[in-house]
């Protein structure tokens, strides 16, 4: 719904307004209702609309006034002007405020529904303007994060140089995000929550040196990684549940097409954070996988073909070994369980 606030001093011009307006239609909700420029005030301060119609001429303060005072506190309102033939000065001075709509009285329902519609339009391309820029915002900070990641994952000297950090985020036009990638970094990755709030102050008290601190952070992270499950061992874990009937299924395959990072660290840390290896696990959902095979399967379904759908119908034999020592039955045994 889209907020509009309504102000006019003369009671019955309101009442009439508000019949008029198809505030269902579109989708319009009217946060109140004034009588003159300083409750219209209150109410924006309280309920921030996102339309104003508002009459021009008023008492103590006319409505050029408050289009003036109500933009100053929020630049984005679309603001209509009421008001009469005789009053041509006020709608130059409207239009040199930024006033788009203007409404001479007396002015008919569809004067009003067109008006209001091509102000809800612009709110609403502006809205979905936003939320893509946003959007996009938050996928290059994620992007950049993870190259910065990566680049303390495969650093090898133990230590990152600022001059290495400056590089990626130009690489990545990621000037206007450091900040947000810090904060993001941290809140994410950061294995202690005190020391993770304690850099965001630091981080925070200060207009500039944030590619230092990401150094000086990445730094850390290789010193002491985080023990909770991080993003590319979930992203390891659903690739290995979507991907298990594929025979080239390995560390390396998911060091060098999934995560891109040395299949040595990722390796160790997914251990760490599952507590089994990527083996391990590979095989306990092959496993799990040639269960519900063999439970749905008819009595024409044959070993090697239960064997090929979990990734291992090379060696069907083998298969079946595997599967006793994961269940204790072999493949034929299990079909005929009660």
């Amino acid at each position: 719904m889209i907020k509009m606030l309504l102000v006019d001093d003369e009671r019955i011009i309101r009442e009439s307004l508000i019949k008029m307006i198809p505030l269902s239609d579109l989708e319009i909700q009217l946060t109140g209702v004034c009588a003159n420029a300083f409750e219209a005030l209150e109410s924006i301060s309280d309920d921030m609309p996102e339309i104003l119609l508002t009459d021009v001429k008023m008492p103590q303060m006319d409505g050029l006034a408050l289009v003036e005072r109500s933009l100053k506190m929020n630049p984005q309102m679309e603001t209509v002007i009421l008001s009469g033939y005789d009053e041509f000065a006020y709608a130059q001075k409207a239009i040199s405020l930024g006033v788009r709509e203007y409404l001479l009285k007396p002015c008919t329902k569809q004067d009003i529904t067109d008006c209001l519609t091509r102000i809800c339009k612009r709110i609403r391309q502006r809205k979905e303007t936003y939320l893509m820029q946003m959007n996009n915002r938050a996928e290059n900070v994620k992007a950049l994060a993870d190259a910065l990641i990566s680049l303390s994952i495969n650093d090898i000297t133990g230590r990152i140089e600022s001059g290495e950090v400056r590089n990626l985020i130009e690489i990545y036009h990621g000037e206007s995000l450091i900040r947000e990638v810090y904060t993001y970094m941290v809140t994410h990755y950061e294995v202690s929550p005190d020391r993770g709030f304690a850099m965001l102050r630091e981080a925070y008290m200060q207009d500039d040196g944030y590619i230092t601190l990401l150094a000086s952070w990445l730094t850390h992270l290789q010193e002491h990684p985080s023990r909770r499950k991080r993003e590319f061992v979930i992203k390891m874990c659903r690739y290995i549940q979507e991907h298990f009937h594929e025979e080239s299924l390995s560390l390396q395959f998911l060091a060098d097409h999934v995560v891109h990072m040395r299949a040595d660290y990722i390796g160790r840390e997914f251990a760490r954070d599952t507590g089994q290896k990527v083996s391990s696990y590979l095989l306990q959902v092959r496993m799990e996988k040639a269960k519900q095979f063999l439970e749905q399967c008819d009595d024409e379904m044959y070993v090697y073909q239960v064997a090929e759908r979990v990734g291992l119908g090379h060696n069907p034999q083998y298969f079946s070994q595997l599967f006793k020592r994961y269940t204790g039955m072999t493949p034929k045994e299990y079909t005929k369980k009660p």
